[in-house]
């Protein structure tokens, strides 16, 4: 039985109601409770990913809404159209606006007719109120065209947020509310993801939070119907009561921010400064096409001068929150726009190296309701394609030919190619009477694209691509980056800095790395701790007082967990199959350190078998690491 008599509110979009339910399973926080209800009450895994039924679960952590942002994360779980597995990710700050609603967890369910925005509020008697908006998708499409002289996505939630701001005026004033809202390409493809943004409580601060991929976009709208649901309010009395038992939590916690705020709030952005050079010098460049080029002293002045640029640019960089909670504000942002760590590695796969040029190609896949880490590595392998001369870039509507010459690539050269992946983005999310046929199987899926290119122009096509091909015949696109932990599909995605740079030590080191990375991770989404340093600092102290104040111990518990998700991605066939492409060797090869003997028989296995020793690598890293959660 939960010890926190867990509530879930279970929202059918097809009926337009909900019903509010206490839940006696072992639910601790909100990975806990999605996983069950994904594997044991909806069993997801045997559904098509855009059934009605594919539901979606936004949680909030035991310790949400409790006054420390550290533990405000949202944790949002699907079954993915990109993978097909399930997806599980973390979103800063809107775990305090669900935590007003009186509920633990929203379960999204059903189909509506017709395209809606759903708002959820919660009361201070404990209920919760519903508010429902019809929109046409001709009225959805014309929104995001222009709304308040924004574009796509970020239109859309700001007229969300706009016409749900007086349902959301209580006693006191305006109550904290969060929106996520979908972009033009969860209308047309499977790659659409979902933007946030949170109204704090008084109005005196609104945030346009992060970008959710694994297409999220996608599934509200096609299995859903939905645009955008909003949700917050006030808490009820019973609420701070049922929580009460934390109290002594919150109060150690406020005792120890202070003092680390302090000390660690001045060197915020040397210190994010650091991190990302040291990522830039271990990311791939140009779709990978130098991946044993570490010593090329082009490859060497390319990432060098990308790594000045962004030292000179963050000159003129801002220090934001997350939410208005947070004491530290450690989000950094360029002309308003958000700078993920991982936006600034895609990059360089894309072939752009001037800032400025990254700006603008991460605003404009936003804008298009793409999730600049998921599509910029797809745009990468596209753009080769057409370098090589295998796709033609009218075929495409490019408005330039991509420049993939060491040589070549300077601040002109990083705008052409910004632009190219920018046209990729709107062919795909744009509506036109007749489409390219690729652009058409673009749309459907990139395992369908590269099919039909595969059938047209030969085995070629695989040699350039660096991918895993999983059991369900998707495909998982790496993240460009010399890691095994970002390279390799996990159970759980990890931030990108989660851990260092990892190399290819030994099998068994690899796994252990990757066990405790995902352990970890598991604690921090039970508990809806940020990524950020400030839930970094505290994540051991609260882990500890938590596993007190319920008398368990956590680390068995995400134990658990991890063997459900590891069960429920072996259903629905989302696990790696093979590589895709000889350039997965190199990739080894590279990651490779000297001075091991198991080290030195795979690099022999590589050199003497090539792409089957690669896969004979990744199986056997996939099974040890799942067979330790049985």
């Amino acid at each position: 039985m939960s010890p926190l008599n867990y509530r879930i509110l279970i929202f059918n979009a097809a009926k337009k109601r909900f019903q509010v339910e206490e839940i006696e399973e072992d639910y601790i926080g909100p990975l806990s409770a999605s996983v069950h209800i994904h594997l044991n009450r909806y069993k997801s895994y045997d559904l098509d990913v855009f059934d009605p039924n594919n539901v979606i679960c936004l949680g909030a952590s035991i310790l949400a809404g409790m006054g420390i942002s550290a533990f405000n994360d949202l944790v949002i779980s699907f079954k993915s159209p990109l993978t097909g597995g399930l997806y599980i990710n973390n979103v800063p700050g809107l775990g305090s606006s669900l935590s007003k609603l009186n509920v633990d967890l929203i379960v999204l369910e059903g189909k509506s007719k017709a395209p809606i925005i759903i708002g959820l509020r919660g009361k201070e008697d404990g209920g919760v109120e519903c508010y429902i908006r019809y929109l046409e998708e001709n009225q959805v499409i014309s929104l995001m065209e222009t709304y308040l002289r924004l574009r796509g996505t970020k239109a859309l939630v700001r007229y969300v947020a706009e016409k749900i701001l007086n349902w959301f005026m209580g006693s006191e004033g305006l109550e904290e509310f969060s929106v996520i809202g979908i972009g033009p390409a969860g209308i047309i493809s499977s790659y659409g993801s979902a933007l946030t943004l949170t109204m704090a409580q008084g109005g005196t601060e609104m945030f346009y939070g992060g970008i959710i991929g694994g297409g999220l976009g996608s599934l509200m709208y096609k299995a859903h119907n939905v645009i955008a649901i909003a949700f917050g309010g006030k808490s009820s009395k019973e609420t701070f009561e049922r929580k009460s038992k934390f109290d002594v939590i919150v109060r150690r916690m406020h005792n120890v921010i202070e003092e680390y705020v302090n000390k660690v709030k001045p060197r915020i952005l040397a210190k994010y400064t650091s991190t990302v050079i040291s990522y830039i010098s271990k990311m791939s460049v140009l779709n990978w096409r130098h991946a044993l080029g570490s010593a090329n002293l082009a490859v060497k002045e390319l990432i060098n001068m990308y790594a000045r640029n962004f030292k000179r640019s963050l000159l003129d960089a801002e220090l934001i929150a997350c939410d208005s909670m947070c004491p530290l504000r450690c989000r950094v942002t360029f002309q308003e726009t958000a700078l993920e760590l991982s936006h600034i590695i895609c990059a360089g796969i894309c072939g752009v190296f001037n800032f400025q040029s990254l700006i603008d190609c991460i605003n404009g896949l936003i804008d298009l309701g793409l999730n600049p880490e998921e599509f910029m590595p797809i745009s990468a392998l596209i753009l080769e394609l057409v370098h090589c001369g295998l796709l033609k870039s009218e075929h495409l509507g490019l408005s330039g030919f991509p420049v993939f010459d060491l040589m070549g690539i300077y601040d002109g050269e990083s705008n052409i190619n910004a632009h190219c992946v920018l046209d990729i983005a709107h062919q795909i999310v744009l509506k036109k009477e007749r489409s390219e046929h690729h652009i058409d199987l673009l749309r459907l899926g990139l395992e369908h694209f590269l099919k039909h290119l595969v059938q047209d122009k030969g085995n070629v096509i695989l040699d350039l691509c660096m991918m895993i091909k999983l059991r369900n015949g998707r495909l998982h696109v790496p993240y460009p980056i010399y890691s095994l932990l970002h390279i390799l599909p996990l159970p759980v995605k990890l931030p990108v800095r989660e851990s260092s740079p990892l190399g290819l030590h030994s099998l068994k080191k690899a796994v252990s790395t990757a066990r405790r990375a995902l352990l970890r991770r598991s604690l921090h989404l039970e508990l809806g701790i940020c990524n950020g340093p400030l839930g970094k600092f505290l994540s051991d102290i609260v882990i500890e007082e938590v596993n007190k104040a319920l008398s368990t111990s956590l680390l068995d518990h995400v134990r658990r967990i991890m063997s459900d998700i590891v069960r429920y991605n072996r259903l629905c066939g989302a696990e790696p199959e093979s590589w895709y492409g000889h350039r997965a060797i190199d990739v080894l090869l590279t990651l490779a350190q000297e001075g091991n003997e198991n080290l030195a028989n795979l690099k022999k296995r590589l050199i003497e078998r090539n792409i089957d020793a690669a896969n004979e690598y990744l199986l056997e890293f996939y099974k040890l690491l799942t067979s330790m959660f049985p």
